[in-house]
């Protein structure tokens, strides 16, 4: 018990320290997942489809990739 009590309270402190930095640095956090989702997509014919393998920022991303519905979008999956 005591070893999952250790454990829990890792996880615990780690996800402390996740929201303390999304509260402090919330611009910062969002540009970070932002350009991890690209990257990740980059690949995905949504991604080449929009050229993700050059964007920038999230200015870029505004600019190159328009609004689109789940329908729109459903059919990629």
């Amino acid at each position: 018990m005591q070893i999952l009590n250790s454990i829990l309270t890792w996880v615990m402190r780690k996800r402390i320290h996740q929201i303390e930095l999304f509260m402090k640095y919330p611009y910062d956090v969002q540009d970070e997942v932002l350009r991890r989702l690209i990257s990740t997509a980059r690949y995905t014919e949504f991604g080449q489809k929009y050229s993700f393998d050059d964007l920038l920022n999230y200015e870029d991303f505004k600019r190159r990739v328009p609004i689109h519905t789940y329908e729109q979008i459903f059919p990629l999956h």
